[in-house]
């Protein structure tokens, strides 16, 4: 189920390149991703517009692997790599997780291919961009990564139960 989720999130991240901009847009649609493997809850909430939620602390994991990761990159725990150890994955430094403490955790980059000045250059994931941190603020923000970058955000969570 871990595989599958990383393989889902690769291609959540190369299906969103494929979304068309227009030319005099100012901004370019990224992704992050995180993900955490445990146990959760889920349930159906709403009286009028029904939403399926996840609960628990592994969600919040998973969300807060988004929170602290890269546009295009996969950003997930010590225990995502224990189930799926062959992939490329690039150990971070310790990361302070609300309410977690500190965490080891790993990151996947997937090259990508930024269109700038009717121009196409390739970069690696995470080119000019800092993790965040304590003294991390939004001119920090804007100067690492980049201007006109419109970040979207996705945390997935894999179950135990399904492995």
């Amino acid at each position: 189920n871990t595989t599958q989720m990383i393989g889902y999130a690769r291609s959540i991240i190369e299906r969103s390149r494929r979304v068309g901009v227009p030319e005099e847009a100012k901004t370019i649609p990224m992704v992050r991703v995180g993900i955490h493997t445990g146990a959760c809850m889920s349930g159906i909430v709403g009286t009028k517009n029904f939403r399926f939620c996840l609960f628990g602390d592994t969600m919040n994991t998973a969300a807060r692997m988004e929170q602290h990761g890269l546009p295009e990159c996969i950003h997930v725990t010590q225990d995502v790599v224990e189930l799926v150890p062959d992939v490329c994955w690039e150990k971070q430094k310790l990361v302070d997780v609300k309410g977690k403490g500190r965490m080891q955790t790993y990151l996947l980059r997937l090259s990508i291919a930024v269109e700038k000045d009717a121009g196409t250059r390739s970069v690696s994931c995470g080119e000019h961009l800092l993790l965040p941190s304590e003294d991390y603020d939004e001119h920090d923000q804007k100067e690492n990564t980049g201007e006109g970058v419109n970040l979207q955000k996705l945390a997935v969570v894999a179950s135990p139960a399904m492995e």
